[in-house]
């Protein structure tokens, strides 16, 4: 389930919400079914949309052509090197691999990727890959 994202800050030691109505409307919408957790964290800056558009219309594209493979089989590849992690499964116990999604990348982490990629890019195909700046996408 997708829930919603409320962005506040502590001021003076009060939460500020750059919604408040909205943040209302939910609480109130939710509270008549019973408790309520909350949970606070640290906001996350999602990736924006131009590096979605610059990553599969320009990076990817060039990788492609560089590489011989197909824009998806690149993707997958360079999401199996940069955005593998491991995790202790729950039913074997035995430490297994897992690709992240580019949706649960936050704006920093596709800035990194993309980074990667770049660099991987250079080295492996020597191919530059023009800046978001530069490139037309």
């Amino acid at each position: 389930m997708i829930l919603p994202r409320f962005k506040c800050m502590l001021v003076k030691d009060h939460l500020v919400y750059d919604r408040p109505d909205l943040f209302c409307a939910y609480i109130q919408g939710i509270a008549e079914k019973g408790d309520l957790e909350c949970t606070i964290q640290p906001w996350r800056k999602e990736k924006s949309l131009q590096q979605l558009r610059y990553l599969h219309g320009v990076v990817f594209v060039l990788c492609s052509q560089a590489s011989g493979y197909t824009v998806n089989e690149v993707k997958g590849l360079l999401k199996g090197e940069f955005l593998t992690e491991y995790v202790v499964s729950k039913t074997s116990g035995k430490e297994i691999s897992i690709v992240k999604s580019l949706a649960d990348l936050t704006m920093r982490q596709m800035s990194t990727f993309i980074e990667d990629i770049i660099i991987l890019a250079a080295k492996q195909w020597s191919i530059v890959i023009p800046s978001s700046d530069e490139a037309t996408f």
